[in-house]
């Protein structure tokens, strides 16, 4: 297991506590927000793994060719910083066609997407979500893109779930009057 006092920068650590439904992480670039998430669902995966339970987790980001080097890398070092190996014959098997990291007992899955175009993850239909992470959540156009997104996802809730839990990580940009510093605050 991981200590997580070395791993969780203290400005976030409210966030490895909390059973928040909506959390919103804004920093800079070393702020480790995006390290405090993955930790954060894998950990919330753990939990169904170790009952046996079939969990799904959706990470989005705005631009599907950005996946790879960065969410996608970074849910594999937070699996290996739990000791999990990622191969066919370890704990979790991961993909790039279609990108996903799946756990090789249960089936649960972490699912990645871009939202080039929102219209295009209305049909998705993958069941027993626990959580959504929306990376880089500033390059988004508009609030509209995770309220679509959010409906069609959370209605797919894993039955021993309370609710889906959702994540957004972002740079805040310097216009202060940039769509999301103003629905943030």
């Amino acid at each position: 297991m991981i200590r997580t006092s070395s791993e969780i920068n203290p400005h976030f650590y409210d966030v490895w506590l909390t059973d928040k439904t909506y959390n919103v992480l804004k920093g800079g670039r070393n702020s480790f927000k995006s390290s405090v998430i993955a930790l954060k669902l894998v950990r919330m995966m753990i939990d169904y793994i170790n009952a046996d339970e079939r969990a799904n987790i959706v990470i989005i980001r705005k631009v599907a060719s950005t996946i790879r080097d960065s969410v996608f890398n970074k849910i594999k070092w937070s699996l290996g910083k739990f000791g999990f190996t990622i191969d066919k014959g370890g704990h979790f098997n991961a993909t790039i066609s279609p990108i996903r990291i799946t756990h090789n007992n249960t089936g649960s899955t972490f699912y990645f997407y871009g939202q080039d175009d929102f219209e295009k993850l209305k049909s998705n239909d993958i069941g027993d979500i626990i959580a959504i992470w929306y990376e880089e959540a500033a390059d988004f156009d508009n609030v509209e893109e995770f309220d679509q997104s959010n409906i069609t996802f959370m209605r797919q809730k894993h039955l021993l779930a309370d609710e889906v839990k959702v994540f957004w990580s972002f740079n805040p940009p310097r216009n202060p009057y940039s769509w999301i510093n103003e629905w943030v605050e």
